[in-house]
């Protein structure tokens, strides 16, 4: 990144007001180091911020060549994309064997009948709901252990 506009740019802005511009002129020489030293340092602190929102490996770096900075741009491991969300619906169904207590498939079949479903498309809604994704899986609650209560089921 060529300084040398923003300098001229920023001497042009300050002669013009200037009663002795010799003197005016002499003074911007000496700042010019300083003025290529605060913006390499805040090029830097800019490439540091972006860097930490970027994926890992990769990162900003202020490079200097000659007298002026330029950004370079490490980048490193692609990300893999995340694999597609499956179906919410899957034609093909699975058998399976539940055995529950009598008391709990008797509550399940009440359930099922208030709900005006079926016994399977009752059970089919309840473990659908407890495995959406993004609901905390905790541990259920039980009696002197610590955990997440499940909610849902009868």
């Amino acid at each position: 990144m060529d300084l040398t506009p923003y300098l001229d740019q920023l001497r042009d802005s300050l002669l013009r007001g200037s009663e002795d511009e010799a003197s005016t002129r002499r003074l911007l020489d000496q700042l010019e180091p300083s003025f290529r030293l605060t913006v390499m340092q805040l090029l830097s602190d800019a490439a540091a911020g972006l860097s930490h929102d970027l994926p890992p490996d990769t990162e900003i770096q202020v490079r200097l060549v000659g007298r002026d900075p330029y950004l370079h741009v490490e980048i490193g491991q692609p990300i893999a994309p995340p694999p597609p969300p499956e179906p919410e619906e899957d034609r093909s169904a699975t058998r399976i064997t539940l055995r529950l207590p009598d008391g709990v498939k008797r509550r399940a079949d009440e359930a099922a009948e208030a709900e005006g479903i079926s016994l399977n498309a009752w059970i089919t809604n309840a473990v659908r709901h407890a495995a959406e994704p993004g609901r905390n899986r905790g541990s259920r609650h039980r009696r002197g252990m610590l955990g997440n209560q499940m909610t849902g089921w009868v």
